[in-house]
């Protein structure tokens, strides 16, 4: 909740309240929104309440859609990926749901360590070859699922601000995105 002096954060469940002072910001900050992106470029969903860790939002891109070179089919390229929902299921896998096609549950990645062309990040593990299927029917064009097995590997590019030991998923430059809601009422001007 705002307060005259900075954030007031509310724990879940009734949990303690929290205060904390905006050192040389004259607002306030509000969330009143949280949302993760299971699969890079993939619609997200909106929750509760997620746990932070150095790379980023708990959940929040550790998958990724790559052509056969390891490089990243995106959402600019493909705009049929925000088709894609995906959820997390207790055993590390994922249930991924288009219209137009059958959903599809992916069990943890469990395959070989192949290239991938993201900075700061060589290599990523081979999802289920029927995820590589799904994901190729809805792009027409060769695509395979990979995940990010340890977010630790992969630093933030320098040129993007990143400082040594810094890290991030497959989120492009940093673990987290704070957009005001008067940024997202201009995109839609």
């Amino acid at each position: 909740m705002p307060t005259k002096t900075g954030v007031r954060s509310e724990g879940a469940a009734g949990g303690k309240v929290r205060e904390r002072s905006l050192d040389g910001y004259s607002g306030v900050v509000l969330i009143t929104q949280i949302r993760i992106y299971p699969i890079k470029s993939i619609t997200g969903r909106a929750v509760d309440a997620a746990y932070v860790h150095p790379w980023g939002l708990d959940g929040d891109r550790r998958w990724a859609v790559v052509d056969h070179q390891g490089d990243n089919l995106w959402l600019g390229e493909y705009p049929r990926l925000l088709a894609v929902t995906a959820v997390e299921r207790s055993d590390g896998g994922l249930l991924l749901s288009a219209e137009g096609l059958p959903d599809l549950v992916v069990p943890p990645a469990r395959g070989e360590s192949v290239p991938v062309g993201f900075s700061g990040l060589d290599r990523a593990v081979l999802a289920a070859d029927e995820a590589h299927a799904w994901f190729t029917g809805l792009l027409g064009v060769p695509a395979r699922l990979v995940w990010l097995d340890d977010p630790a590997r992969r630093s933030i590019d320098p040129a993007h601000g990143g400082l040594p030991g810094e890290v991030v998923t497959f989120a492009w430059d940093a673990p987290l995105l704070l957009t005001s809601a008067a940024s997202a009422r201009r995109l839609d001007e």
